[in-house]
This record gives C-alpha cells, sequence and structure tokens, in this order.
C-alpha cells in the first residue's frame, strides 16, 4: 500500500507514521506499507513539491496532519491542487489527522471542509478521526480489505464519503 503523508511538525508526522503503521497492522499488510513523508515546509521548495505531488498522485492513502490551529499555508494547497487531478479518480482515501488535544475551530473547520471538498474533486473516500463514523468506517474498511486482498489498490475503495 502507498502511503502518502503531509504533516505540519515532528510530532504530527509522528503521529500520522503511527495511525499509518497501526493501519498496515490491523491489516496484516505493516511490512507492505511504502510511506513517503514530507514536512509542510518542505513543501515550499519547487523539486520536493513535484516529487510530492507524484508520489501522491499514485497512493492509496494519503494524510494530512496538522494542529488545526491554523488553515493550511500556500504550499499544502499548492501541492493538493498538484496531485488530485493527476489522480484521475484512482481509488485512494484521503485522511485528514487533527490534534486530538484540541477543540475545533474555526480554521480546524475551514481545513476539513476544504479536505472533504478536495475527496470528492478526486473521487477520493474521506476520513478523520473526529467523525463520529470514522470507527465504524475502518471496521468495515477493514472486512474489504481481508476480501479483497488480491487488489492492493483498490484495498479502501467504496468507503462511503462523509
Amino acid at each position: 500500500m502507498n502511503v502518502a503523508i503531509v504533516y505540519e511538525d515532528l510530532e504530527m508526522g509522528k503521529r500520522a507514521s503511527r495511525v499509518c503503521h497501526s493501519v498496515g497492522h490491523e491489516l496484516g499488510a505493516a511490512g507492505e506499507l511504502n510511506q513517503e513523508l514530507w514536512n509542510f515546509q518542505l513543501l515550499d521548495v519547487a523539486e520536493i513539491q513535484e516529487q510530492a505531488i507524484l508520489a501522491t498522485a499514485r497512493a492509496d492513502l494519503i494524510v494530512v496532519a496538522t494542529h488545526g490551529y491554523e488553515e493550511l499555508p500556500l504550499e499544502v494547497l499548492l501541492w493538493i491542487e498538484g496531485w488530485v487531478d493527476k489522480r484521475n479518480n484512482r481509488p485512494g482515501t484521503l485522511v485528514a489527522l487533527f490534534d486530538e488535544l484540541n477543540p475545533p475551530a474555526d480554521a480546524r473547520a475551514a481545513t476539513q471542509s476544504y479536505l472533504q471538498y478536495v475527496a470528492r474533486r478526486g473521487g477520493l473516500n474521506f476520513l478523520t478521526p473526529t467523525s463520529p463514523t470514522m470507527q465504524a468506517q475502518r471496521e468495515w474498511a477493514f472486512e474489504r480489505v481481508a476480501a479483497a486482498r488480491a487488489d492492493p489498490p483498490n484495498v479502501l475503495q467504496g468507503i462511503s464519503h462523509e
């Protein structure tokens, strides 16, 4: 499973990586995870942003990990706009991972709404741990993966959008 992670800082990067490893472990695919990670600030470098765009265009799982205090920075928005249309509606899932210790704020709500829009636009499933349906969706996704292990690129296809 190809995983693309962009993260605000080291804390959120570690959390996103742990979540992906946990998901991989639950799926029995921990050794099969191909994670690529980029810090928000690195996406300001054109060459790195282009590499991240290409990798994300072919990722099965895309994670945006942010504290949610502020709206996403310009370099992250440019990265998103760079890969969303290149996916050509390829199946996958976009996960918005927020700092779980912070209450929802306007910036967090705006970011979540934007990422939901991006997911719809790109034909991606959308998940966020703050959603009351996240656990049910994860369990359903794990069942689908177990039934579809022979077709790794489509492992999370069909999870309903929020």
